[in-house]
């Protein structure tokens, strides 16, 4: 789908999730799209526990390109939906 029962264009997962992003998260952050996923920073330990009880996390953090403690979200396709429509899209 491109756009939703009301017209309105779709992002793409990861805009949808930077939509999110930019309504949940208080402090700065930053997001970057690589392939097969995305990196999010943030820099208020709060943030981090807004997008671990949305999303939830791996248990252990590795060593990625995006820093030395990298948490992996529980965030893909599947979490497309319920996402949109919290956001207000006509899914």
């Amino acid at each position: 789908m491109q756009f939703d029962n009301n017209k309105k264009k779709l992002p793409t997962p990861y805009g949808l999730f930077v939509e999110w992003a930019n309504a949940n998260l208080t402090g700065d952050w930053s997001a970057m799209k690589v392939t097969g996923g995305f990196y999010i920073s943030v820099s208020e330990k709060q943030d981090a526990g807004v997008i671990k009880n949305k999303f939830g996390t791996t248990p252990q953090a590795k060593k990625t390109p995006a820093s030395d403690k990298t948490f992996g979200i529980n965030y893909s396709d599947s979490n497309y939906s319920a996402l949109a429509k919290s956001l207000g899209y006509a899914i």
